[in-house]
């Protein structure tokens, strides 16, 4: 029997994939990685602090002054900031929610 339900945002309500090939080009250019929204498709798949100690590797700078973790956090605060403002809810996803509030099951 189903208790609840747990969806996953990435994929399933909105397709995010686009936003961060925006964002990470937009917070590791400013540490003077010169990648282009392009250039994200070489880390499609991986945690996003993952992707930054990648491309530390092919073009290192200060971590004392941009630490990995800083970064990961920047790059998932523009993501937020652009799926907020342009994020479009996936075909089918106001349905699927409207059936299971129908049968009271809490959401998440």
């Amino acid at each position: 029997m189903i208790e609840a339900v747990i969806f996953d945002m990435d994929g399933l309500m909105i397709d995010s994939e686009p936003f961060w090939r925006e964002s990470e080009p937009v917070v590791l250019n400013k540490v003077g990685v010169p990648m282009t929204a392009n250039d994200a498709f070489e880390t499609t798949g991986l945690r996003i602090d993952e992707v930054v100690k990648y491309w530390h590797r092919k073009h290192p700078w200060d971590l004392q002054k941009h630490s990995i973790a800083a970064l990961s956090d920047a790059i998932v605060d523009e993501v937020i900031a652009r799926v907020s403002r342009f994020g479009k809810p996936l075909p089918g996803l106001q349905q699927i929610i409207d059936f299971f509030r129908d049968k009271h099951l809490p959401l998440a």
